[in-house]
């Protein structure tokens, strides 16, 4: 029997993946300051982040764990799935990290689920996507096979794939994106909108909209279109290391902005503009909103690292 694994969206490792895999942090400080780099050079190693974002998720009776409802702030059993289960303490530990980086607010607004499951032989940490029959609302998967609360280096790790996977609702939310019949065709021939599957197209002004317009000319969508028919998105990055933080965020302009984001949070402004990579980095310290974001996400993920 195959339980519908309400829609999730994905990336990395969760910090990186639509889904595939990307690269793990490194080396962290000691000490940590409102402002301290936590510097990972995250290119060429990696977290896998895996996403979901575009497809349909199904488990089955075995691979399903728990499946909850966040409701009023608090999670419970989700009624679909379970009933008189007590909320298992590493799921909370899971979730909690995730509602300290989105924070209540947000989480009460756009998400609807939290599901855990077993794929041992999986590399991804977690991934999101909307729900099938809801496409306002969001579930959170976590693979807890992975789950090790006692191993900072997996926390640190958890915490840096939920800011990516955070990245994606952020993004890819019904306040960012339109749908609409018909609105895909008018989409992909309008130069400064981008079409996502089962997302639909991005509004005026925003995110991932002025971030495509800005670093992903016509002729990278169309290689991109061409590589995703192929299944061969990875071969993007081929050559364009001082395109992208990541070599996952080559896969598509929607892992790019979550790997973007996730960098973002984690690193000090770089000086310079000087890659496009940094230029992506850049981008976000235009929206005074997106700046508090970052000092709140790194306040609360700092015991992490």
């Amino acid at each position: 029997m195959k339980y519908l694994a309400l829609l999730i969206l994905a990336i990395l490792f969760v910090p990186q993946s639509a889904l595939a895999a990307v690269t793990k942090p490194t080396a962290t400080t000691s000490t940590i300051s409102a402002d301290t780099n936590w510097s990972f050079n995250r290119l060429g190693k990696g977290i896998n982040v895996g996403s979901q974002i575009e497809k349909q998720v199904e488990y089955t009776e075995d691979e399903l764990v728990n499946a909850y409802r966040y409701k009023k702030g608090k999670l419970a059993n989700h009624e679909q799935y379970s009933s008189g289960v007590k909320v298992d303490k590493n799921d909370l530990a899971v979730w909690n990290i995730f509602e300290g980086i989105s924070g209540k607010a947000f989480a009460e607004k756009y998400v609807y689920a939290l599901l855990t499951y077993k794929e041992p032989q999986s590399a991804y940490l977690a991934y999101v996507q909307t729900l099938a029959s809801k496409d306002k609302s969001w579930q959170l998967s976590v693979n807890v096979n992975a789950v090790d609360l006692n191993n900072k280096k997996w926390t640190r790790d958890m915490a840096i794939t939920l800011v990516h996977e955070y990245a994606h609702i952020l993004t890819l939310n019904n306040a960012q994106m339109k749908k609409g019949k018909g609105l895909e065709a008018s989409c992909l021939k309008v130069g400064d909108t981008f079409w996502v599957a089962r997302y639909g197209c991005t509004k005026e002004d925003s995110y991932l909209g002025m971030f495509v317009k800005a670093f992903w000319t016509p002729a990278d969508i169309m290689a991109y279109r061409a590589a995703q028919k192929k299944g061969d998105e990875a071969g993007l990055y081929k050559g364009q290391n001082e395109a992208f933080v990541t070599p996952y965020a080559a896969t598509s302009p929607v892992e790019d902005i979550a790997e973007s984001f996730t960098d973002f949070v984690l690193q000090q402004k770089p000086v310079g503009t000087t890659s496009i990579r940094d230029k992506k980095i850049h981008f976000f310290y235009q929206y005074p909103e997106l700046v508090k974001m970052r000092t709140q996400i790194r306040a609360s993920i700092s015991k992490y690292f």
